[in-house]
């Protein structure tokens, strides 16, 4: 115990003396000690979750399985596993491409571990049920000399957001010589990220993080073609069973969230997910990154197809029970021949009510 307390623990700095009364009257400052507090709470938490978890191998790759795989645990510098294809806050993504299929290394960073072992837990729980649609987890390891937590996964060519850069006048209507071509197109690829949440959703998991960059994307080699892409939802670590809401953290990405995740209460549920799906919606037909406004935040429309911007206004509506499920989204997406500006008038009409069905 000792080892573990002189390895993980962080022991509180010895507060100023003060009055209850100096107290009273500073409530921010009573705040703000409570908030770090509560930080320094859940890194205790997580370095206990870390040292557990490792003494009992809970989940981990044994050590002959890392060498089948090429990889060296007991590297002393990142840097030494393999290419280095992405970096975030929260983590550091290396190539392995050695592997066949090649592999990627999700790194997470030292003072994410809870959220690493959160995530691969989900993934763990999401592997009793695959979606093609969904990034799956291939295994979880330990770094003893960096303390870090790798998860394994496949390796993909970049993410959607980069897709959409790349081949504007292919995939971004807005932006297209025959925006009517392109569409099917765009709103195929789309259709894919909403079959993957809908998957989700079906097992009461919500994502709370979704954004373009969390789609990664496999361009098959037979084709090459991006429309022929497949696009896989990664990046577990906030995710949570509905039932688990309560008293749930705060996550996500600034401009894909709900007006109801405002801090300190946020209020989570499966409409969150559809909130910043509708935004990503708007970023697929448009090509650019949608502007973020105030909480009754609502995406503006460049005199788009019709029934793509009526979709976006019902997905980002400020009030929770008028956006509609990803199961009504996918219904009106199936309507075909509806990219010309008459047909979308129909579809406004056809399929305004169904959508609160």
């Amino acid at each position: 115990m000792s080892k573990f307390v002189d390895r993980y623990c962080i022991l509180p700095e010895k507060a100023p003396q003060q009055t209850m009364q100096q107290h009273q009257l500073d409530p921010s400052r009573q705040l703000g000690e409570l908030e770090n507090l509560y930080v320094r709470l859940q890194n205790l938490i997580a370095d206990a979750k870390l040292y557990g978890a490792v003494q009992l191998g809970d989940g981990m790759l044994p050590p002959e399985s890392c060498r089948r795989l090429g990889i060296s645990t007991e590297v002393e510098d990142a840097m030494l596993i393999g290419e280095r294809i992405g970096s975030t806050y929260f983590s550091e993504v290396f190539a392995l491409p050695q592997q066949q299929p090649p592999l990627a290394l999700k790194l997470i960073r030292s003072n994410m571990a809870a959220s690493a072992l959160l995530e691969a837990e989900m993934l763990r729980e999401l592997a009793d049920d695959p979606h093609p649609n969904l990034l799956p987890g291939l295994g979880c390891l330990y770094f003893p000399r960096l303390n870090r937590i790798g998860l394994m996964m496949p390796l993909c060519k970049g993410n959607l957001r980069q897709l959409l850069k790349q081949h504007r006048k292919q995939l971004v209507p807005a932006v297209a010589d025959d925006p009517d071509a392109v569409l099917p197109v765009c709103l195929g690829l789309y259709q894919q990220v909403l079959a993957g949440v809908r998957h989700l959703h079906r097992l009461r998991i919500l994502h709370r993080d979704l954004k373009l960059e969390n789609v990664l994307v496999d361009i098959g080699e037979a084709t090459g073609a991006p429309r022929d892409a497949r696009l896989r939802i990664c990046d577990f670590g906030f995710a949570k069973n509905e039932e688990a809401m309560s008293g749930a953290s705060f996550a996500g990405t600034k401009g894909y969230l709900a007006p109801e995740l405002v801090p300190p209460r946020p209020q989570y549920s499966i409409k969150s997910d559809v909130f910043a799906l509708g935004v990503m919606l708007w970023e697929c037909y448009y090509g650019t990154s949608a502007p973020a406004g105030s909480p009754e935040f609502a995406p503006a429309l460049l005199d788009g197809n019709k029934s793509v911007d009526f979709l976006i206004r019902q997905m980002t509506h400020h009030a929770v029970l008028e956006r509609p499920h990803v199961e009504q989204c996918i219904a009106m997406l199936k309507v075909r021949d509806w990219v010309n500006g008459s047909c979308g008038d129909a579809c406004l009409v056809n399929y305004s009510d169904s959508l609160h069905a």
